[in-house]
This record gives structure tokens, sequence and C-alpha cells, in this order.
């Protein structure tokens, strides 16, 4: 299909973008002033503060705009590009709104999304990372109380903008950082986590009222997530306050199955009963109890189960939890493998999850590599988790830990987690 087909009047780029291109060649290739174009063109129907700004960063970043104009030629297989129009479009999706929502699939856009990779390496000036106070807000849809469709219509008649979500998880983590009001995106990997601009107070949102939003970081819902359970399996949560993961076990569930939800502390464990109360569980049974004091071989259904124990919270970024001494370490480590070596003599457990919110290895692939070596023989750590190689793997320095799977704060946009896979042999 050649490239002149393709910019039917169907697909003719919005008027701002049209004006846009022709001032940009006109002040490259004949130095015409930016000023005197804006001012002498007939533009009461058109935004002209859009239009100058389009403009001015164009010329701004006119090196890397060569260099990408560049790459996308020698990817063309049509001798048809249109080039100050293609470089106010990259202009758009780098440095001005980055994301198109009225610009048509064309031959330009279509060029630019196959090439995205390639890109997304050229611009120096786009952030790679944010603060960890401004990480954006990550809601999941409770599909126990509603669809997601419903929630998009009422999202939209809010005045949301939904973003189109990119194609590399390396440009979405650079949309995704830069989010503002309106505008929101589907995650990236998961299609019922919905990515707002950092801070939004969604606590105030109707739908959050209702049970039908759950405020809940992205790496914690990745736990659940891997673990996979279907209507009819029966799960363990064996440390499960405050209930985030339970009620989201309970909408893989579809509420049809058995949740056996434990907590120790009893005033966590009031606040598990509320959760599940106010987020419409109706499959979980609630356990006050330590969860190592329970007997195995009570629990011969149990096919699934999700272990996420008390840890340093190291993940998190607060600064009352990066100190913790060697000997707090040693303790959590030596509770974290006794739970985890329990988790793995239930009978006829297939599939267990160990995660933690804490980066520190002595948590997370020693502990692993422990309680390996006491059930070995019975299990496997899982190396090909459903995660594809977006996110980092654990160290080479252990046997079996070296195949979980960490979210970094500073490169995946989310809270600092550690997650691996144990299955039945």
């Amino acid at each position: 299909m050649s490239g002149a087909r393709q910019f039917s009047n169907a697909n003719r780029l919005p008027k701002k973008f049209v004006k846009a291109a022709k001032m940009l060649q006109a002040v490259k290739e004949r130095q015409e002033s930016l000023n005197n174009l804006i001012y002498s063109e007939s533009n009461a129907h058109v935004d002209i503060r859009s239009i100058y700004g389009l403009v001015s960063k164009a010329l701004q970043h006119a090196e890397e705009l060569e260099k990408m104009c560049k790459i996308l030629k020698e990817k063309s297989e049509s001798n048809y590009i249109e080039e100050y129009k293609l470089k106010i479009i990259l202009t758009e999706l780098y440095w001005g709104k980055q994301h198109l929502p009225h610009v048509p699939e064309n031959f330009n856009v279509q060029l630019i999304k196959a090439n995205q990779d390639l890109l997304d390496k050229v611009p120096a000036s786009i952030e790679d990372f944010v603060p960890k106070n401004s990480l954006p807000r990550y809601v999941r849809i409770n599909t126990l109380v509603t669809s997601k469709e419903y929630v998009m219509d009422h999202l939209a008649q809010d005045g949301w903008e939904l973003v189109e979500t990119p194609i590399t998880y390396n440009r979405f983590l650079k949309r995704s950082a830069k989010l503002t009001e309106p505008n929101f995106m589907e995650d990236f990997h998961y299609d019922d986590l919905l990515v707002f601009p950092s801070k939004t107070p969604i606590f105030k949102h109707c739908l959050y009222e209702s049970g039908a939003f759950v405020l809940q970081a992205k790496s914690s819902c990745i736990p659940v997530k891997i673990l996979d359970p279907k209507p009819g399996d029966v799960v363990m949560d064996l440390c499960a306050a405050p209930g985030m993961k339970t009620t989201q076990i309970a909408a893989h569930l579809e509420n049809n199955g058995i949740i056996h939800a434990v907590e120790v502390n009893p005033k966590r464990f009031a606040l598990l009963q509320k959760m599940l109360e106010d987020y419409s569980v109706e499959c979980a049974k609630t356990y006050n109890e330590d969860a190592l004091a329970l007997r195995p071989d009570d629990f011969p259904d149990v096919t699934h189960i999700l272990l996420d124990p008390s840890c340093s919270n190291s993940g998190m970024g607060r600064a009352d939890v990066e100190s913790k001494s060697e000997e707090q370490l040693r303790k959590l480590s030596a509770f974290q493998t006794k739970a985890l070596v329990h988790a793995l003599s239930f009978p006829n457990v297939k599939r267990i999850v160990y995660s933690t919110c804490s980066i520190n290895t002595d948590e997370n692939e020693a502990v692993i590599d422990s309680a390996m070596r006491q059930k070995g023989d019975l299990f496997r750590v899982v190396e090909d988790l459903p995660l594809s190689e977006d996110f980092s793997r654990g160290s080479p320095d252990f046997e079996f830990g070296k195949h979980g799977v960490y979210f970094r704060s500073d490169k995946d946009q989310t809270t600092g987690f550690f997650v691996c896979v144990i299955q039945r042999i």
C-alpha cells in the first residue's frame, strides 16, 4: 500500500498539526520568524497557543527530531515521507501531551508505532524515572461489584480522558511518569489495572466509596496475578491482612471457590474482615490465628497458597525501614523461611507464590534457597514467569532465588517488591 493512499480525507491530521508543520517548514527552510508567522495567519478557528507551543518545542528538540526522522526514513518501505508533519507528531508524542488522541492511524503514525523501541532511545530530555513520592496512582477495578465497561463510561462522564497505552514498556513508564489530569491509562500488563497521575485523590471518588476501586500498588497486584487461581479453586492466604490481595484472589475466583484468610494480629484481623465486607468478598473463611500453628493436614483441599509474610518493607522507600539492623533482618529471614517451609507442607498444594515488599536478598533469594533445600525433592522453582522480560531477575548468587523477579521503584514506577513461584513436581 503506497503512502499516498494512506492520506485520504478520513486520515488527515488535525488542522493545528498541519499548520504547525507548515510553520516549522517555513522557519527551517526560509528562516522566517515564528512570531511573524503566528500573527500573520488568520487563526481565529484554531488554537494558536497550542500551535506556537508545538513549533517551539520542535525547534528546541531539532537535533533529536532529525535523528528520529532518519530512523523512520530508513525503516520506511515508502519514499513518501512528510518530514515536517512527522516532526510535529513526534513533538506532540515526546514533548507535548505524550499521546495522540485525535490523530488518525495514517502512514506517519503507523510508522512511528512500529519503531517506538528505536525512537525511545533518542530523546535525552525525557525522564526515565520519577521520585518515589511521585509514583503514579494505580487503581484496580474490583470486578466483584462492577465491570470495566461501567468504570470506563463513568470516568468519561466525569471528564477523565483515556490515553492510549504505548506498545513498549519503556514508553509506558515514561508516559505514566508524566500523566496529568484529566488523563489516565490502562496498565501495560494488566487490563483491570488503571494508571492515574501521581497523588490523584481517588479516595474521594464515588467509585472508590462504592468498592469498585481498590487503591493498590501495581507490584502488590502481581503476586495474585501469577498465583492465577481459577473459579472453584481453594486458596490459602497465610498472612492476609489488610486484605487487598485477599479481595483480589476473590475477584479471580469470581467469588466461586474458597479462600482461607489467616491473620494473627487482632487489630489487623478486624481490618481484614472489614475490607472483605467493603469489597463484597463472599468466598472467604477468616482465621484469627498464627499461620504457623495451622495443621496442614486439616486443609487437604488447598491447592494454591499466597505467602506474603512480614518483612522489612525496604521496597516502600521509607526512611524508617531502611535502617534495619543485621539482627532484625536475621530474625525476619528465619521467620520467613519457616513460614515458606510450612506453606510447602500442605499435602495437596500445587502452586505457592512467595512475595515481600522488600528488596533485601536475605528476605528473598536466601529464603527461597533455604526452603528449597528442605523441600526441593517435592517442588521446583518456576523459571519462566508470565511477566515477560520487562522486570529484574533475582541475584545469580543464589541457586533458586535467581528465578525470582524484582519490581523496583526507580525502574518500574511502583513500590519495590519481590515475587517467586514454587510448583509441586
